[in-house]
C-alpha cells in the first residue's frame, strides 16, 4: 500500500489501523507537525499603530485614519488581533503581535480609537474577510467598545462559512462573563448599548459573544503561574498548527533589525524577474544570520521552493557538505531522497531540482567560495525570480564570486551588503532587554548599564550574552565586580568577552558547555544528555543554565542544541589553551589531525576525556589502534572512523560511556568489557548477526542507545537480556534486516525503536517491547504483519508511511 506522508498517531487509533493494516485496507492519513520557537521573555513597549507583519519591532505611534486603510488595502493577512487597546495594548497584545510576526506570521491588529467613529469601514472588513484566523482578546472593557462588537460579529459570520477559526483570549474576564454579556463585567456595557443602539444590533453581539464564549481558547486567569511567554508560546502553537506555515526560529528578542532588513530587501529587489545573489559580510557576532532569517520568513512563502542551509561552514568539514546538498534537494523535491555518493553527484543533483524553478534559497555562514558552487552553483540553473543569500565573515568569499559572476558577463545578479555595528541606543535598548527585561536600566543602574554597553563595541551576541548573564545577578556589587573584569579586556577581544559568562557556570555545566562546543553542536540532545546524566554533569539544570546565559539555544522542532559559532570557537579556544604544544594534555581531541598525532608519539594522558579519530584521511597510519595506544587515557568518548581496535582492553577504558565506531566484520580486541558504556553507536559498520563483538556488548548493561543504522550485512537482529536498560534502538537502513529475535528476554524499558527504510523486513512482533512509544516503520516495504502493538502501555507514535 502507499502510504503518502508521515502517520503519527495516538496509541488508541494506532491500535484500530493497525488492525486495518493486518486486513490490507488501503488508507490515507496526513499529519503535518508544526514546532514553534523558545518562549520569548515579555517586556512592555509602547502601543505600535495598527500595522502588519513582518516587522517585529515596535510600530510608530497611531496614524490617522487615511493611513490605516492605506496600510490594509490590498493585503491579506493570516491573523486578525481583535482587543480593547487601553486594557491591554501596554504590554500582553504586542508581545503576542510581536512574537506573530516573528514566527513569519502576517498579522493585523486594530488598536481601539485608532479610527474616527464608532464604525469600522469597507477596508477594515475586507481585511477580516481575507484573515484566516481571528484572535479576540476579551479584556474587562472589550464589551464596552462598539467597534470590537462589529469585529467580533463579523468574525463569527465569516466563521460559519467553515474555512476560518476564532481562537478567543479570556484576558482577565471568565469565558462565562463572554457567554453571558447580561452577568458579570459586560452588564453595565451591555444596559448602556441597548439605549443608544438599535435592539437587533445589540442582539446581535450577545449572540457573537455567546457563541465565541463556548469555543476552546487560552483563560489567563487560570495561568498565574505561568510567565506570559509561555502563554503567547502556546497561542502560537496554534495558529501555526492552522496555517501549516514554513519558518526558521528567531531570537527571542530582536532591536534595530528594521533598517538592516529594509536595505537588504531593497538589494534583493523582489519586484525583479531577474534572478539575484546578495552576499551579507560581517564579523561573527554582528547578527548576520538573524538579519538572515528574518527576511527568509517574510519572504519564503512567496516561493514555491524555498530552503534555509545552516552552518555551512562548520557542516562542511569532513567532507559533510554532502548532507547539505541531499537536505537541499530534499527541500525543494519536497520528499526525502538517498543519500549521494560524492558532492559531484550532490551538484549535479541540486542543479537538476532547481533549474527552470523560482526558488529562495539562504546559505548561512559560508566560508568557501567552493562551497557556494557546490551548493548554489551559479545563475544560469534558476528560474525568473529566483533569490540566493549567503551570509559570510570572508571578504574573499565574496570577492571571488563577484569576479565569478564579472566573468560570466552577468555582474548585475550579484550585490553585497556589510551591516554595521549597533549604535548605543540600541545598544543600550538590546542590553536591557535581556538584564532587565525592560526597554531602558532601572534608576540607580543608567550609569553602569551606560559603560558596560560602551565596552561591549556594538556586538548582538557581546551584547545578549552579558545581559543574560548580569540579569541573574542580584545586586549592583557583583555587576561592578563584573564590570572590573570586562573592562580589563580590549575592545578587540570579543572571545575574552564573552568568556566572562562561560567562567560564571559551574564545573559540570562548563564540562557540558565545551562537550557542545566541541562534539554537539547541530546534534539532537536526547544523547549527550544520557552521557551527562551518567558522568553526574545534571544535564537539565546545566543545559537550563546555558540557555539562560544565552550560551546556547534549544531549537524545537529537532531537539538540537545549537551554539553561535562565536561561542563555539570560545569553547574551542578555551580546550585549546589547556596545552598550547602538547595536544595530549588537553581534555577533548576533537580534531583527528591532532588525535593521530597524540596517539603516534604516545602522548596521551588521563587529562583526554573525548578522543576522535578517521583514519580514512591518512592512507599511510595503519587502522589496526593497540589498546597500548590508549594507555594513561581516561576516555568517556571514543569516535573511531574506519579504525580496527587490537590487544588486550582489560585495564582500558574503563570510564567509557560512548563509543562511536565503524568497524568490519572481523573482532578482534580481548576483554572488550565496556561496563560504564550507555551509548554504543556501530552505524556504518560491517557486521552481521554471527559477529564475534556481541558477547563483549553483552556486559554494557547500562546501555540506553544503540545504533546499528546502515549495517547492511544485519539480516537479523538479537536481542540480549543484558540489555534490559536500552531506550532507543536505531535500525533505520539496514537494507538487508529481515528480522529481530528476542534471544531469551524482552526490551523492557525500550522507548524508541527506528526501523525505517528497512525494505526487506517482514514481520514485527511489538510484545518484546512492552514500554515502546515510538515506532518508525517508514519504507518498510515488504511489511506484512505488525503483531502485539496493543500490549504496549504508553505507545503514542507509529509511521507506516510508504509500507
Amino acid at each position: 500500500m502507499n502510504w503518502e506522508e508521515y502517520l503519527w498517531l495516538p496509541s488508541t487509533l494506532t491500535i484500530l489501523l493497525t488492525t486495518w493494516f493486518l486486513f490490507g485496507k488501503s488508507i490515507n492519513f496526513l499529519l503535518r507537525k508544526r514546532q514553534i520557537p523558545p518562549s520569548p521573555s515579555p517586556s512592555p513597549s509602547p502601543s505600535p499603530s495598527p500595522s502588519s507583519c513582518p516587522a517585529p519591532a515596535p510600530a510608530p505611534a497611531p496614524a490617522p485614519e487615511a493611513n490605516l486603510l492605506a496600510a490594509v488595502a490590498g493585503k491579506e493577512y493570516e491573523v486578525f488581533l481583535s482587543f480593547y487597546g487601553q486594557d491591554t495594548r501596554l504590554g500582553f497584545n504586542d508581545f503576542l503581535y510581536t512574537y506573530l510576526c516573528g514566527a513569519g506570521i502576517s498579522t493585523f491588529r486594530d488598536n481601539e480609537g485608532l479610527q474616527v467613529g464608532d464604525e469600522i469601514g469597507p477596508e477594515l472588513l475586507k481585511t477580516i474577510n481575507d484573515s484566516k484566523i481571528y484572535i479576540p482578546i476579551f479584556s474587562k472593557y472589550y464589551a464596552y467598545s462598539k467597534r470590537c462588537l462589529l469585529e467580533l460579529a463579523h468574525m463569527v459570520k465569516c466563521q460559519e462559512n467553515g474555512d476560518r477559526m476564532i481562537f478567543p483570549i479570556f484576558y482577565d474576564v471568565d469565558p462565562s462573563e463572554v457567554r453571558h454579556p447580561h452577568t458579570g463585567s459586560y452588564e453595565k456595557a451591555f444596559r448602556q448599548h441597548k439605549k443608544k443602539y438599535d435592539e437587533k444590533k445589540v442582539q446581535q453581539w450577545e449572540e457573537a459573544l455567546g457563541i465565541v464564549g463556548k469555543l476552546k481558547g487560552l483563560e489567563l486567569k487560570k495561568e498565574t503561574n505561568r510567565p506570559e511567554g509561555e502563554l503567547v508560546k502556546i497561542i502560537v502553537e496554534e495558529v501555526l498548527s492552522k496555517l501549516k506555515k514554513h519558518y526558521t526560529h528567531l531570537p527571542e528578542i530582536l532591536v534595530g533589525i528594521d533598517h538592516h532588513v529594509d536595505k537588504l530587501k531593497e538589494l534583493l529587489n523582489i519586484e525583479s524577474n531577474g534572478v539575484r545573489f546578495v552576499g551579507i559580510l560581517g564579523m561573527g557576532g554582528l547578527g548576520k544570520t538573524t538579519i538572515a532569517k528574518v527576511i527568509y520568513n517574510q519572504l519564503c512563502e512567496s516561493f514555491e521552493y524555498h530552503c534555509f542551509l545552516e552552518d555551512v561552514r562548520e557542516n562542511s568539514n569532513s567532507n559533510r557538505i554532502i548532507n547539505l546538498q541531499n537536505q537541499l534537494v530534499s527541500k525543494i523535491l519536497k520528499r526525502q531522497i538517498p543519500t549521494f555518493d560524492d558532492d559531484n553527484e550532490g551538484v549535479n543533483k541540486i542543479r537538476g531540482a532547481i533549474r527552470g524553478k523560482k526558488v529562495f534559497i539562504v546559505l548561512d555562514d559560508v566560508d568557501k567560495n567552493s562551497q557556494i558552487e557546490k551548493l548554489a552553483g551559479n545563475f544560469n540553473w534558476y528560474g525568473a525570480g529566483s533569490r540566493i543569500i549567503f551570509t559570510t565573515r570572508n571578504a574573499e568569499v565574496l570577492a571571488a564570486f563577484q569576479v565569478s559572476c564579472e566573468r560570466e558577463g552577468s555582474s548585475d545578479v550579484y550585490a553585497s551588503y556589510e551591516p554595521d555595528l549597533m549604535d548605543d541606543d540600541h545598544s543600550l535598548k538590546l542590553f536591557s532587554k535581556y538584564a532587565f527585561m525592560m526597554d531602558s536600566p532601572p534608576k540607580g543602574y543608567e550609569i553602569l548599564a551606560d559603560e558596560l554597553v560602551s565596552n561591549a563595541g556594538g556586538l548582538p551576541l557581546v551584547l545578549v550574552t552579558l545581559g543574560s548573564l548580569l540579569s541573574v545577578e542580584k545586586d549592583r556589587g557583583s555587576w561592578q565586580e563584573r564590570f572590573k573584569k570586562l573592562k580589563a579586556i580590549p575592545r578587540i577581544e570579543v572571545l575574552e568577552r564573552l568568556r566572562i559568562s562561560y567562567d560564571a557556570l559551574d564545573d559540570q555545566q562548563q564540562q557540558i558547555f565545551l562537550d557542545i562546543a566541541c562534539l554537539f553542536a547541530g546534534v539532537d540532545k536526547t544523547n549527550p544528555c544520557y552521557m551527562w546524566a551518567d558522568c553526574n554533569f545534571f544535564p537539565l539544570e546545566g543545559i537550563n543554565a546555558l540557555v539562560r546565559r544565552s550560551l546556547i539555544t534549544i531549537r524545537e522542532e529537532d531537539n538540537t542544541l545549537r551554539m553561535h559559532d562565536q561561542l563555539r570557537e570560545l569553547g574551542r579556544q578555551i580546550v585549546h589553551d589547556e596545552n598550547k604544544d602538547e595536544p595530549g594534555k588537553r581534555s577533548r581531541l576533537w580534531c583527528p589531525e591532532e588525535a593521530l598525532d597524540a596517539l603516534r608519539t604516545h602522548q596521551l594522558t588521563r587529562k583526554v576525556k573525548v578522543l576522535c579519530l578517521d583514519l580514512r584521511q591518512d592512507s599511510e597510519i595503519d587502522p589496526n589502534i593497540q589498546s597500548q595506544c590508549l594507555v594513561g587515557a581516561d576516555l568517556r568518548f571514543l569516535r573511531l572512523g574506519r579504525a580496527d581496535l587490537e590487544g588486550d582492553f582489560k585495564h582500558f577504558l574503563p570510564s567509557l560511556r560512548w563509543l562511536q565506531w565503524s568497524c568490519k566484520i572481523n573482532f578482534t580486541p580481548a576483554n572488550f568489557l565496556l561496563k560504564n558504556l550507555v551509548i554504543l553507536d556501530l552505524s556504518g559498520s560491517q557486521i552481521t548477526y554471527d559477529w564475534k563483538g556481541w558477547s563483549e556488548s553483552k556486559m554494557a548493561k547500562k546501555l540506553k542507545v544503540l545504533n546499528l543504522s546502515r549495517c547492511n550485512g544485519l539480516r537479523r537482529v538479537a536481542l540480549f537480556p543484558t540489555f534490559a536498560s536500552l531506550e532507543r534502538l536505531i535500525l533505520s537502513y539496514c537494507t538487508s534486516l529481515e528480522k529481530i529475535e528476542p534471544s531469551g528476554g524482552n526490551l523492557i524499558n525500550l522507548r524508541v525503536l527506528d526501523l525505517s527504510n528497512c525494505p526487506c523486513l517482514k514481520n514485527l512482533d511489538c510484545s518484546m517491547f512492552p514500554t515502546l512509544e515510538s515506532l518508525d516503520l517508514q519504507w518498510c516495504e515488504q511489511l506484512r504483519s505488525l503483531d502485539g502493538l496493543e500490549q504496549s502501555i504508553s505507545f503514542k507514535n507509529l509511521n507506516l508511511s510508504f509500507c
